[in-house]
């Protein structure tokens, strides 16, 4: 277990398989908080926070394959070997193997489009093997309502075994089934 404590009164413990939406009460807010909940959990766990965001989250200057592996790459050691075969094992999931994959994975994401950019956090957090899945709303609208099924799968997957963090404006809906993050007034130095 872990705790989630951000400096605007937010602390909260997060339990393995479980769902949390953080209540933000605009966009703005929403991103600072995305922003916020990232650094916390990199602390606790470098190179491990899968960032799910609805824009994709991806490094322009870095090509597709580079974004899928920079994070494990440089704050654990784990074999090239490996994260190649965490990758082609994920995105032959998603129905991506051969030529395909060879030039998507030496592709710019510039020249992605949004669903794609989409589908490749996921898969990155998926290379990374995340020990906490952190999702803007816009990604975790698709991912539940627009996502192709082989996405939601690998997804479930994840999630099954470690913290979810999704971070919304305003209430989460009931059929969500995910425990509310309220930020607590802050109290006064006495």
């Amino acid at each position: 277990m872990a705790v989630l404590k951000l400096a605007d009164g937010i602390e909260q413990a997060l339990e393995p398989g479980q769902g949390y939406w953080l209540v933000c009460g605009h966009e703005q807010q929403m991103q600072q908080r995305f922003d916020a909940c990232a650094e916390w959990l990199n602390q606790i766990a470098p190179g491990a926070v899968g960032a799910l965001e609805g824009a994709g989250g991806l490094l322009s200057n870095l090509r597709v394959w580079e974004n899928m592996i920079l994070p494990v790459w440089y704050h654990r050691s784990q074999s090239m070997a490996q994260l190649e075969a965490r990758f082609v094992e994920v995105t032959g999931r998603l129905g991506l193997a051969g030529e395909a994959l060879a030039r998507l994975a030496a592709a710019l994401p510039a020249g992605l489009d949004r669903e794609r950019k989409r589908q490749l956090v996921l898969v990155r957090a998926y290379v990374q093997e995340a020990q906490f899945l952190l999702a803007d709303q816009d990604w975790y609208d698709w991912i539940n309502h627009a996502a192709p099924t082989a996405c939601k799968d690998v997804f479930a997957g994840l999630a099954e075994s470690v913290p979810l963090v999704v971070i919304g404006v305003g209430a989460p809906a009931l059929s969500a089934q995910l425990q509310e993050i309220i930020p607590m007034p802050q109290s006064g130095a006495h």
